[in-house]
This record gives C-alpha cells, structure tokens and sequence, in this order.
C-alpha cells in the first residue's frame, strides 16, 4: 500500500507540472556554452595526506555537474594529484559532451580550464 500511495503521489506531482520548463542561464541565440573548472588539494588533511580532487561544469551560465571527493590512495606529489583530477574532471567533460550533443545542443566552445 505505501508503494502505491507513493506512486499516485508521483503521478500527481508529474500531471500537476508538465508545462514547466528547465531553462539554463542565459541563451545567445542557439548555442551553448560547456565550461569547466577543476582542482585538486594535495596532503591538505595532514592525518592521512589523502587527495581531494574537485570540479564544477556549467552550460550556458547555469552550473549543471559539480563533485567534490576524497580519495582513497594518498599521492605524492602536487603534479601527481593535479593529474588525477584532471582526468577525473575529462572524463565527466567528455560525457557531458556526449550527452548534450546526442541531445541536439550546438556547442560552441568546449574549455577545461583550472
């Protein structure tokens, strides 16, 4: 019964708002803005110098993916744990890439930068 009573909840919420739309920042006419920023914070916690890697993306002006971890081996130098953020924020950059562009999106400018 509670799955149910949760599913006509669901049912309602959706009826109650298939017109609204997502809208992202600012649009320049038909095209899309993919920006990304990444960094990392080596040996920061001094109990264990764990690595913390981080990024953010946004598209059109509106901040769409963002992740902050610790990670769980320790690295020994700062180009080390630049490196491994790097590839962690190139990885989510080429997905989000994908996924916009199999969504039709015109991409205009596609930047990684620190």
């Amino acid at each position: 019964m509670a799955h149910l009573k949760t599913a006509k909840h669901i049912l309602k919420y959706l009826k109650g708002t298939a017109d609204y739309h997502l809208v992202l920042g600012r649009r320049k006419e038909s095209s899309f803005d993919l920006v990304g920023w990444f960094d990392s914070n080596w040996a920061q916690d001094m109990s264990n110098h764990r690595l913390t890697k981080s990024f953010i993306f946004d598209v059109a002006g509106s901040l769409i993916a963002w992740s902050s971890k610790k990670q769980t081996i320790v690295v020994t130098s700062f180009v080390e744990a630049e490196y491994i953020a790097f590839a962690n924020a190139t990885k989510k950059a080429m997905w989000l890439r994908t996924l916009l562009t199999e969504l039709n999106f015109s991409l205009t400018c596609y930047n990684l930068e620190t």
